[in-house]
Parts: C-alpha cells; sequence; structure tokens
C-alpha cells in the first residue's frame, strides 16, 4: 500500500521535532530546506502515481486523497522560499543585480538544459519520440520530453522579472524596495494571466507566491517583533490565516481563487514555522537536493516502466524513490563542478 510511502515521510518529520514560543532561524537556509525536502518527496509521490496503477485498497484511496488535498500547493514553497531569497540578498548584498542573470537565471538554465540533455538521451534509447516542438521548446522548459518543465519556465521568466525590476528600483534613491515589490508584483500578474490563456491554470495559480515571499522579507521583522512580544496576536493571526485558507480551499475550483489560497497556504506553514520547527539532517538533505530531485524524478520512473517494472507495485516505487534520490546526488555533485568553471 503505497499510504506506507506517507507513514515513512511522517515519521522522518517528526524526528527531532522542536516546539518553541518562537524559532528565530525559521527562515534560515537549513530551515527552509527541511520543508523544501518534504514537499520534494511529496512531489515525487504524485509524480511516481501517474506511472503505476493502484489497486483501490483503503491505503491507496488514502493516498491518492492526501496527494489530491495538497494538489498544486506542493510547490507554492518552492516559489515563496525563492522570492523570499532573493529579496533578501538585493537587500544585504551590494549591487546584487549585476551578476543576477549569469548566476540565478544562466545557472538554472544549464542545470536544467543538462538534465534535459539526459532525458533526451534516455529518450533516443528507448525510441520514446516527441513532435518538433517539444525537442525545440524544451530547453527552456515551454515544452517537454518527459521532464517536469512548467516549474522551471515559470521561475526562469520570474528570475528575469525580477532582475528588470531590480534595474527600474536603482533609478528611484531612497524608494528601491517599494519600486521592486510593485514591480515585481504587477508584471507577475501579466506573466500570470499570459500562462493562463496561452497554457493552462497549472502553469500559473502558485507564481505569485513569488512575489508573497518577496514582501514577506520586507515585513519578516515586524512580524517577529509581534509574534515575541504578544503570543495573542500570533495565534490571532494564525486562526485568520486558517480560516481565510479553509474558506478558499473550498471555493478552489475558481483559479483566481485558487492562487489566492495558494498565497494564504504559504503564510499559514510560515506562521507554523515559527513555532514549529521541523528541521532534521534527513529533511535538510532532501531540501538540499531538492531540485535535483524534482527535475529528475521522472528519469528512473521512464526507465522502469519501459522495462517493465511497473506492474510491481513495491518493487517499482521503491526502486524508482531510490534511483531518484541517488541520481539527484549524483547529478549535483557534476552540476557543482560545472559551476566552478562556469560561474564562479
Amino acid at each position: 500500500m503505497m499510504i506506507v510511502f506517507v507513514i515513512a515521510l511522517a515519521a522522518i518529520c517528526v524526528y527531532k521535532i522542536k516546539f518553541s514560543s518562537f524559532h528565530d532561524d525559521y527562515m534560515s537556509i537549513p530551515a527552509t530546506n527541511s520543508i523544501k525536502g518534504i514537499f520534494a518527496v511529496i512531489i515525487l509521490f504524485s509524480h511516481l502515481r501517474s506511472y503505476i496503477t493502484l489497486t483501490p485498497n483503503l491505503g491507496n484511496k488514502i493516498f491518492i486523497i492526501f496527494l489530491n488535498i495538497l494538489g498544486q500547493l506542493m510547490v507554492t514553497m518552492f516559489f515563496f522560499y525563492s522570492g523570499f531569497g532573493i529579496m533578501e540578498s538585493w537587500r544585504n548584498k551590494e549591487n546584487y543585480y549585476k551578476g543576477f542573470l549569469r548566476k540565478r537565471v544562466l545557472k538554472t538554465l544549464v542545470h536544467f538544459d543538462i538534465a534535459v540533455l539526459l532525458f533526451l538521451m534516455v529518450g533516443l534509447l528507448i525510441g520514446k519520440t516527441y513532435p518538433w516542438q517539444n525537442y525545440a521548446f524544451c530547453w527552456i522548459g515551454w515544452e517537454s520530453i518527459g521532464n517536469s518543465n512548467w516549474f522551471i519556465f515559470v521561475i526562469l521568466i520570474l528570475y528575469v522579472v525580477t532582475f528588470i525590476s531590480m534595474k527600474l528600483a536603482t533609478l528611484k534613491k531612497g524608494k528601491e524596495q517599494v519600486v521592486l515589490i510593485i514591480s515585481v508584483c504587477l508584471m507577475s500578474v501579466v506573466l500570470w494571466v499570459t500562462l493562463f490563456f496561452t497554457k493552462s491554470s497549472i502553469w500559473c495559480n502558485t507564481l505569485l507566491c513569488y512575489p508573497i515571499g518577496m514582501l514577506y522579507s520586507l515585513i519578516k521583522s515586524k512580524i517577529d517583533d509581534i509574534v515575541q512580544s504578544n503570543k495573542y496576536i500570533y495565534y490571532f493571526l494564525l486562526a485568520i490565516t486558517s480560516v481565510v485558507f479553509g474558506a478558499l480551499y473550498l471555493m478552489r475550483g475558481n483559479v483566481v481563487v485558487y492562487s489566492v489560497m495558494a498565497c494564504a497556504f504559504v503564510v499559514l506553514v510560515t506562521l507554523i514555522t515559527i513555532k514549529v520547527q521541523l528541521n532534521n539532517k534527513v529533511l535538510r538533505w532532501l531540501g538540499k537536493y531538492a531540485f535535483s530531485i524534482y527535475i529528475l524524478q521522472r528519469l528512473p520512473m521512464i526507465l522502469l516502466k519501459h522495462l517493465g517494472l511497473a506492474e510491481n507495485l513495491w518493487l517499482f516505487s521503491t526502486v524508482s524513490i531510490a534511483a531518484t534520490l541517488f541520481v539527484a546526488f549524483a547529478y549535483q555533485k557534476c552540476t557543482d563542478l560545472v559551476d566552478k568553471r562556469l560561474f564562479n
């Protein structure tokens, strides 16, 4: 039963869990990596489901319900933390925007294209073909050749949007932060509309979590002061956010509502992490390799299904997960070497 994998993930999450009146490092890289690690594995489970046929037993039904409840929300924290991290860097590093295109946009694209090349080789190996448009536009994530692509395309465009906004912000001395946030928000909305009409709701219904992450960087110190000074205000904020999220979730059939709900979700998770720390070596490791896990996880699944192992649910699932983690580790070691050559 696939529910066993969810139980295993839950057990990892509660390992060394810490409760406190306030965790001052809840937005640190180790802490956010832990949360990213959780959602990276959940995304792996979600993609795994599309390669196997689940028997209708209770455990598998719970597994499916769990994934269906989360839906696209499983990618929201990646957008949120990315926006937060970029805003923090821009605020604290002088002339951060000058190396942004090379170290953020180009670096992400190179990493992605290395993975795409692997999918291309596997496709050729097993005789899988796609329309010419897929081969032409798979390198920027607009199309796919079996790989996960939409998130990478969206995050790359958001990076470009951020760079343009940074350039605009430098023209307004004393109002840089305001200009940057407003510009990113406006262009993110334009991107949202464009993707909705050219692709599908999946491509756009979570991307607004990125500017929310940038905004949170600006107000984090105020939120922290409030939480530490008055616990009742914290619980009020937590309750209000929970109610808003719950109400929006019930109306999530509308893509606009879903987008707002996604923003409420990242705020809710962030408020929870202020008090509850899910931070251990396993989760931090998974979070460190989250990008690699995301873009490579379909590779073992494609190969194993081609070999006819998808009929054996346990073998297919276990080997797919283990192989994904191993390949992600090896791939990141290789891209680290590439980075030393190209981006240092």
